[in-house]
């Protein structure tokens, strides 16, 4: 959890200019579990979110705009009716632990002041948001717990508050070299790792600070914290110097974010409020930096939710298009095994023919007749009759029975090849979900493939998401180094707009040979006659390479043609097109595009 208690230090710090401020609304946002109080304190209104989310609580102030439900839950009018209109007259951090309270007064209808407290527990899967009435007992919660489910303390109506159990650890400014030593003297032998042992015993860290802090004095966070005592020595100095910056409040707030093997969005790792030790970005990690907390935490979060839910439909979208490969896969595989062979249609041809040859030598009413074989030199050859039916009916059975197994041979194969059209349809929405950058790109890959079938219930709108009016452009726009404006589609939808909406007939159109990838659309006007110059041309087909299933491969085949040549038939399914006149041009796409400027239009 990236939230821990010095982030919830420092998010206090910067809302204690909110004490006195008045308590004008309240809304919940669409996820449910975060609330938004609107303070005005005489000039203009802050924001103060407070989410008790499983995954993502916490409590700062935001600037972020929230979409609300259009019917607020019981407990959001609970909050309503109790503290509004009010004001905020204490916010307090109990400790130094993941818990804050909130003293909110309110006058009641007879005009007298009643005190409210609002209890934000954001401890990851156990976070819960409470109202407390002036003698601490639960009015409501987001989060109720009977005594069933924990005998040692229940959150119901009308029962007495009890705060979580404390951390028994070691406060910040108590911490020195010995009171870390005598704890490690009392650890067991099986001692756990360093950055585990250091949450346990020290309040304040969480788990992504501990291992920060272990790693900028040079201790392996994952190994067990060494009884040495220099390195308990550095261990304190390094806390002291936390607390200093607790103490001061001259924060750092700074969130990391790590490159993954999808080419989309980076991924958020952690955030943090304290100086970040020497090196952060040893580990391959990005760092970021904000002038505050409240800042920080609005873009850290804002970029985990954008990440998991680009992250959730990626994996999604890549399992359903594989399965569906795999279908259709087995499903050609079972379709070349039931094929009739052309051997059998032949056979019946021939025992035909055979049998009207030789009609006059085959007996009424015979099961079986041995004929001469004129297509093997002779050789006897035993043909199953009919005895219900004359020797000139058996023959047009044979007849009859040839022209069904030619009949079946052709549709199985329009069957096999439709298959086969099918299955390259499906690699290309694979491919491009494998290559998508963005959340909307992804989500129109996915309405692809609902209309083709391989979705079979439409996309869940993730919570608190709005709908964005403006769409990017369907189409990637690159100036290469030489120069040259190329565009490329971003999936299959998009390569059809380029080649329909935006392609001339004399623009050079390139695709990969032969395999997935989008369509590259190099604007002229060409010919026959003047082509690009040599790199140009070759910038172009590194570009289809790299927007292509072939990307980490070598020496890829890239057919090039005008766009003239390329020809979308009707009815097929989107991105697919057939093209002649094309010349292939061999390239090996880079690992990553130097030198390319990607322009929005």
């Amino acid at each position: 959890m990236a939230f821990d208690a010095v982030s919830l230090r420092a998010s206090i710090g910067e809302m204690e200019e909110l004490v006195g401020s008045r308590l004008q609304k309240i809304y919940e946002t669409t996820d449910r579990d975060e609330i938004l109080l609107h303070l005005y304190d005489g000039q203009r209104t802050r924001v103060l979110l407070i989410s008790s989310n499983r995954q993502h609580a916490r409590m700062h102030l935001t600037r972020r705009k929230y979409t609300h439900p259009r019917r607020p839950s019981n407990f959001c009018m609970m909050l309503r009716k109790h503290l509004t209109p009010g004001s905020l007259q204490a916010l307090v951090q109990i400790d130094m632990d993941r818990l804050a309270e909130l003293t909110i007064n309110t006058y009641d209808d007879l005009g007298r002041t009643r005190e409210f407290t609002l209890v934000a527990e954001t401890m990851g899967r156990f976070s819960n948001l409470l109202l407390l009435d002036e003698d601490r007992k639960i009015l409501t919660a987001h989060r109720f717990i009977s005594a069933d489910r924990n005998a040692h303390r229940t959150i119901l109506p009308g029962h007495p508050y009890r705060r979580p159990p404390a951390q028994d650890g070691i406060a910040l400014d108590q911490v020195s070299a010995a009171t870390l030593q005598q704890r490690v003297d009392d650890e067991s032998s099986d001692a756990p790792p360093a950055w585990l042992w250091l949450v346990r015993n020290v309040q304040g860290p969480g788990p992504a600070e501990a291992r920060r802090l272990l790693s900028g004095i040079g201790l392996r966070p994952k190994d067990p914290l060494p009884a040495n005592g220099e390195d308990l020595r550095r261990l304190a100095q390094r806390l002291q110097e936390c607390s200093e910056v607790i103490e001061k409040g001259k924060w750092h707030p700074y969130y990391t974010t790590r490159k993954t093997d999808s080419p989309g969005l980076p991924e958020p790792v952690t955030l943090g409020m304290l100086p970040p030790p020497p090196n952060p970005t040893g580990d391959g990690t990005r760092v970021r930096s904000f002038p505050t907390p409240s800042h920080c935490l609005d873009a850290f979060y804002a970029l985990r939710e954008e990440w998991d839910a680009y992250d959730q439909l990626r994996r999604e979208l890549l399992k359903t298009l594989r399965d569906a490969c795999k279908h259709i896969e087995r499903r050609i595989d079972k379709q070349e095994r039931e094929l009739p062979g052309p051997e059998e249609a032949e056979s019946a041809r021939r025992r035909g023919e055979i049998l009207t040859t030789y009609m006059h030598q085959v007996p009424d009413r015979a099961s079986e007749v041995e004929l001469a074989n004129y297509y093997e030199n002779g050789a006897p050859i035993t043909i199953s009759l009919d005895p219900r039916q004359s020797p000139a009916d058996n023959a047009a059975a044979y007849f009859d029975q040839y022209r069904k197994l030619q009949r079946t041979r052709r549709i199985a194969k329009r069957k096999i090849q439709g298959s086969h059209e099918e299955l390259n349809y499906a690699r290309t929405l694979l491919d491009a979900a494998e290559r998508s950058e963005t959340r909307g790109e992804l989500e129109e890959i996915y309405r692809e493939a609902r209309r083709a079938g391989y979705v079979k219930r439409p996309q869940r709108r993730r919570r608190g998401q709005k709908r964005d009016g403006s769409k990017p452009k369907p189409y990637r726009k690159y100036v290469t180094p030489s120069g040259a404006a190329i565009y490329v589609g971003r999936h299959n939808r998009g390569n059809d707009y380029l080649i329909t909406r935006v392609a001339g007939p004399d623009d050079l159109w390139l695709h990969v040979k032969d395999m997935p990838g989008s369509h590259v659309l190099l604007r002229g006007p060409w010919s026959e006659k003047r082509t690009p110059n040599d790199r140009t041309l070759e910038e172009a087909a590194i570009l289809a390479a790299y927007h292509s299933s072939a990307r980490h491969s070598s020496n890829v085949p890239v057919d090039y043609t005008l766009v003239k040549h390329v020809n979308k038939p009707r009815g097929s399914k989107p991105g697919m097109v057939t093209y002649t006149n094309q010349q292939t041009l061999f390239v090996t796409p880079p690992r990553h595009l130097a030198g390319y400027r990607q322009r929005s239009e």
